[in-house]
C-alpha cells in the first residue's frame, strides 16, 4: 500500500476523525450520547498543496516499510463491522505475516498488535474491542481515563482490511518460535486481509486428509488427486453395503467385475432412496407430532387457566347468591313486620266502627286546590282553619281550609319575595327578601 494513499485517522477529545487522501479528505464527527456520526467530504482550498505537512501524518512512513513479516496473535471476537470488512477472523490463532510492516498507529496501545475489531472509546482513542472488554476496569494508557466503547471505528477497520499479507499456508513458525515467517516451500501468493478467507478455502497448499484412510500421510490439496491414484486403501463403492475390499485404484477396477454388490447396485440404490424417503417422511411426521404435542400442551394450559377462572367465577356466583338470599330473607322479614304494623293501624282506625270502614283512597283524596298566587309559593303556615302562604309575588294569602277552600284575604306590605311564615299565639310573623319581618294580628272566627 503506497504511503500517499492514506493519511492518519485522527480522533481528538471531541471525538472527531478525519480520513485524508491526496485530493481531499473525509471528516467524520461522532456526537456525544446517542447521536449518529456525520461524515462530510472536504477538499483543500485552491492553491493549497495537498501534500502533507510532515511525514508523521502518513500511517505508512518510508522508514517503517520493510519486507520483514509481522505476526499478530489476536483471536477473533464478534463485531458489527465484520460484514463491512473481513478483518475479524475465527477463533483460531491468526497467522499474519504482512508484506510490509504496518504502521504503529494501526496497532492497539493495550496489546501492541494490529487492531482487531477497532472501536473508539469515550476518551477518543482507538483500541481492540476485545482488549477493552476483557477487563471491567480497563484504563486508557494515554490519558488514564476509564475505557467505554462508543462506536466501531469502521474507517480504521477498512484500512486494516486492505493490508496485504502472505497466505497462511505459505508461512511457518520462525526459528526462535516467537512468531511466523515466510515459508519458501509454501504458498507464494499474497492477498489483503479482507480476501484472505476466500483464498484459503481454495488454496492448493492447504492440508487435507485422504478420504480413504485417516492413516495415510498428510497431503496438500494439490497432491490429493495423484495420491488417490496410488493409494493402497481405496475402498469399494459398495463398502456401505458390506463389501470389505481395500486396495489400489487398479485393483478396485478388477474387483468391481466380480463384486457381488455391483450387479445389485441399482436395486440397492433404489432401496437406499426408499429408505431416505421413509426417513424424511418419518422426520416430517416427527415434526408434526412435536407440533401437535406443543399445541396439546398449550391447550392443556389454557384449559387449566379456564378451570381456575371458572372456579373463581363459581365461588363469586355462590357468594352473590348467598348475599341475595340473605337480602331476600331480610326483605321478607321487613315486609312481614310492616304488614303487621299496618294491620294494627287499621284495627285502631276501625275501633268503634264496622269492619272495613277505613278506606285509604278516601282519606288521601284531594279536597280542593288553592289558586291565586302569581309566582312560586315559598312557605306555608296554618292556624286553625286558616292556611297562610308566602309567594314570589310579594304577597301573603289567607285560605279557608274548612268549607270552600277559597282565598279569604291577600296581605301586602313586603317589597320582596316572602320566604318565611310563622304563627305564635295570635300573631303572624312573615320574613321577606326585603330584609323585613312584619307582624300581623290573627283573630280566629267563631
Amino acid at each position: 500500500m503506497s504511503a500517499n494513499r492514506f493519511r492518519e485517522l485522527r480522533v481528538n477529545t471531541n471525538a472527531a476523525s478525519s480520513y485524508v487522501d491526496s485530493t481531499g479528505y473525509l471528516e467524520t464527527t461522532f456526537g456525544a450520547g446517542v447521536y449518529s456520526p456525520v461524515t462530510t467530504v472536504k477538499r483543500p482550498e485552491v492553491g493549497m498543496a495537498s501534500k502533507p505537512e510532515s511525514a508523521d501524518e502518513f500511517p505508512f512512513a518510508d522508514d517503517e516499510v520493510g519486507a520483514v513479516g509481522y505476526m499478530s496473535g489476536h483471536r477473533s471476537t464478534d463485531s458489527n463491522v465484520s460484514g463491512r470488512s473481513n478483518a475479524s477472523y475465527d477463533g483460531q490463532e491468526d497467522i499474519l505475516v504482512f508484506l510490509e510492516q504496518p504502521n504503529k498507529r494501526l496497532c492497539c496501545p493495550l496489546c501492541d498488535k494490529v487492531l482487531k475489531d477497532p472501536v473508539i472509546t469515550s476518551c477518543g482513542h482507538t483500541f481492540c474491542r476485545r482488549c477493552v472488554k476483557s477487563r471491567d476496569e480497563q484504563i486508557c494508557p494515554k490519558d488514564k481515563q476509564k475505557l467505554v466503547v462508543i462506536v466501531a471505528n469502521i474507517a480504521m477497520s477498512e484500512q486494516i482490511g486492505e493490508l496485504f499479507i502472505h497466505c497462511k499456508y505459505g508461512c511457518k513458525v520462525s526459528v526462535n518460535g516467537m512468531g511466523y515467517e515466510v515459508d519458501p516451500t509454501g504458498c507464494p501468493l499474497t492477498t489483503n486481509i479482507n480476501n484472505r478467507r476466500d483464498h484459503e478455502q481454495t488454496c492448493d497448499y492447504a492440508p487435507v486428509q485422504c478420504p480413504n484412510n485417516p492413516n495415510c500421510p498428510p497431503l496438500l490439496k494439490r497432491e490429493l488427486e495423484d495420491h488417490l491414484k496410488t493409494c493402497n486403501h481405496v475402498k469399494c463403492p459398495h463398502n456401505k453395503y458390506g463389501c470389505d475390499f481395500n486396495g489400489t485404484q487398479e485393483e478396485l477396477e478388477e474387483h468391481l467385475d466380480t463384486c457381488k454388490f455391483e450387479n445389485m447396485k441399482e436395486f440397492l440404490q433404489h432401496t437406499e432412496d426408499k429408505i431416505a424417503d421413509l426417513q424424511y417422511s418419518s422426520t416430517q411426521k416427527g415434526q408434526e407430532i412435536d407440533f401437535l404435542r406443543s399445541m396439546l400442551g398449550k391447550l392443556s394450559e389454557r384449559v387449566e387457566r379456564m378451570e381456575k377462572t371458572m372456579e373463581i367465577k363459581m365461588d363469586l356466583l355462590e357468594d352473590n347468591q348467598n348475599k341475595m338470599l340473605n337480602e331476600f330473607i331480610d326483605a321478607r322479614t321487613e315486609y312481614t313486620s310492616l304488614y303487621e304494623e299496618l294491620s294494627r293501624v287499621n284495627n285502631r282506625i276501625n275501633v268503634g266502627g264496622h269492619v272495613g270502614a277505613w278506606d285509604p283512597q278516601e282519606i288521601f283524596k284531594c279536597k280542593g286546590t288553592f289558586v291565586g298566587h302569581q309566582g312560586p309559593v315559598w312557605c306555608l303556615c296554618d292556624h286553625g282553619d286558616y292556611l297562610f302562604s308566602g309567594s314570589s309575588d310579594k304577597t301573603i294569602k289567607v285560605w279557608d281550609t274548612s268549607t270552600n277552600y277559597k282565598c279569604l284575604k291577600t296581605l301586602d306590605g313586603h317589597t320582596g319575595i316572602v320566604l318565611a311564615l310563622c304563627v305564635y299565639g295570635n300573631k303572624l310573623y312573615s320574613g321577606s327578601q326585603d330584609c323585613a319581618i312584619l307582624v300581623r294580628l290573627v283573630i280566629r272566627r267563631h
